[in-house]
């Protein structure tokens, strides 16, 4: 597979992830938040069968596109349980074991597929990063038995227009920022940016007129509202970014294992872990 297409098979599980994150919230409100769980990690077993199975990197690119979709569903049904389950002054500290949780999956994913890739079990290379997760998702379901059934408040709807248009921009970012080096920036590179920021814009535009917009205005007249998102927006520009190209550098250009590679995120991980326990409540 070309860069473009390594790009894309990062990228797109990233994008559809992001796009179902706070529709899947919404759904979860109104349909139950178990239920949403369910079908999540069900969507997200299926791309990773499929993903394993991929014959080509356009197949493989579809399949993380389905994982994207499954995560985004199953996220934000987490975070939404913790809330209403969890009595308020527990909640900081589950909030915490949940991010430490995340930092523990974040040092664990890269030193496991790493170790998958370079042992090469039944000699499936790098198909055993995929399908290593289907019996954990399979657990996950069992799981799931056991947890109440909850759902938010009634009567809110999903905001079909604002889920249509974040997900046409953000889509027409990424593919051109993806192929477009590869391919020597054609035309149609610049014309999907250039829609992607009116559509975008549109999405930006239009948030104050709808009855139940997919980000309330409102969350960004708070100034720590804002700065939050902020924060988070930098670092999800950043280390992503520098993460996958420090691996690609590693393996490519050094010739690094992909287990010595992925042990340099290890402290990172680590300080993560440690940074989410030492979080005051």
């Amino acid at each position: 597979a070309g860069s473009g297409a390594v790009q894309l098979i990062l990228a797109g599980y990233t994008l559809t992830y992001a796009c179902l994150l706070i529709t899947a919230a919404r759904l979860g409100d109104r349909y139950g938040y178990r239920r949403l769980f369910v079908l999540g990690t069900v969507v997200f077993t299926a791309g990773s069968a499929a993903a394993a199975c991929a014959p080509d990197a356009a197949f493989l690119i579809a399949a993380r596109l389905v994982q994207g979709a499954g995560s985004g569903l199953v996220a934000p049904q987490v975070l939404s349980i913790i809330q209403v389950t969890v009595p308020a002054a527990r909640r900081p500290r589950a909030l915490g074991l949940f991010g430490a949780t995340m930092g523990v999956a974040s040092l664990a994913g890269p030193l496991i597929g790493g170790l998958l890739v370079g042992s090469d079990p039944f000699g499936l290379g790098w198909r055993s990063v995929f399908l290593v997760t289907v019996p954990v998702a399979l657990v996950s379901l069992a799981g799931a038995t056991v947890l109440p059934r909850t759902r938010g408040a009634a009567g809110q709807r999903v905001d079909g227009v604002g889920v249509s248009l974040t997900t046409v921009g953000f889509g027409a970012l990424v593919l051109p920022l993806a192929l477009g080096g590869e391919t020597g920036w054609p035309w149609w590179t610049w014309t999907a940016l250039a829609g992607s920021a009116a559509v975008l814009g549109c999405f930006a535009l239009t948030l104050p007129h709808r009855p139940d917009p997919l980000v309330h205005p409102s969350l960004f007249r708070d100034r720590r509202a804002r700065a939050g998102v902020l924060l988070v927006f930098v670092f999800n520009t950043g280390v992503p970014s520098f993460t996958y190209l420090l691996f690609l550098h590693l393996q490519s250009a050094l010739g690094y294992p992909a287990l010595t590679a992925a042990l340099t995120s290890a402290p990172f991980a680590a300080a993560a872990v440690l940074g989410s326990r030492g979080a005051p409540a």
